[in-house]
């Protein structure tokens, strides 16, 4: 008779998963996640790959650099306003989440549902 072997699913592809729900609310053009081995993106614009991936970076590293440097405190979130685009930028645990919306849209509630998902 043979076993059944439970898969324990890992945290980032929990994590993919919410942010799939996330990216279909109004006004989210995509998200990038990743960890020290992985990186998974959904972007409305793949040309913009590579600046959002950039921009994604640079955020979440400035945004702990001055924090340490101001004695801040820990960074809970990081939002970057840009002309077209908001970022909305945040760590759990080791993993990195960076979530794009149009810069019309109003980013709290957004905001709020990526807040919950370093609780879960």
């Amino acid at each position: 008779m043979s076993e059944a072997v439970a898969v324990e699913e890992s945290e980032v592809d929990s994590l993919r998963q919410d942010l799939e729900k996330v990216k279909e609310l109004d006004g989210v053009v995509g998200y990038i996640l990743r960890d020290s081995s992985t990186a998974m993106i959904n972007l409305d614009d793949p040309k913009k790959l590579v600046d959002y991936a950039i921009l994604s970076s640079l955020a979440l590293e400035v945004g702990d650099t001055l924090a340490k440097r101001l004695e801040l405190g820990d960074v809970r979130d990081i939002t970057l306003k840009g002309r077209d685009t908001k970022v909305v930028s945040l760590t759990r645990n080791e993993t990195k989440i960076s979530v794009f919306i149009d810069k019309e849209d109003e980013y709290e509630k957004i905001l709020s549902k990526l807040r919950s998902l370093r609780r879960s």
